[in-house]
């Protein structure tokens, strides 16, 4: 059995987002799984949320809030 760890992204204003396995592997095969992420050559650096961590969340937009907010159980 493979143990997974745990993935969270700390946002703004105190927001946690804790990624689920499918949100950060990616299957090449059924031999070959891959961490789903690429390194920063600096901590300055944006960090991208992409389509693969995307696809366990729900992501909602308050167009007239101006903000973004993300949930999990999105796409499964």
């Amino acid at each position: 059995m493979i143990s997974i760890p745990k993935i969270r992204f700390f946002l703004s204003d105190d927001a946690t987002i804790e990624l689920a396995a499918r949100g950060m592997l990616y299957a090449e095969s059924s031999e070959q799984v891959c961490l789903a992420f690429v390194a920063k050559e600096d901590d300055s650096d944006i960090t991208i949320f992409g389509n693969v961590q995307q696809r366990t969340l729900e992501v909602v937009y308050d167009i007239g809030g101006g903000k973004i907010r993300l949930g999990s159980n999105g796409c499964k």
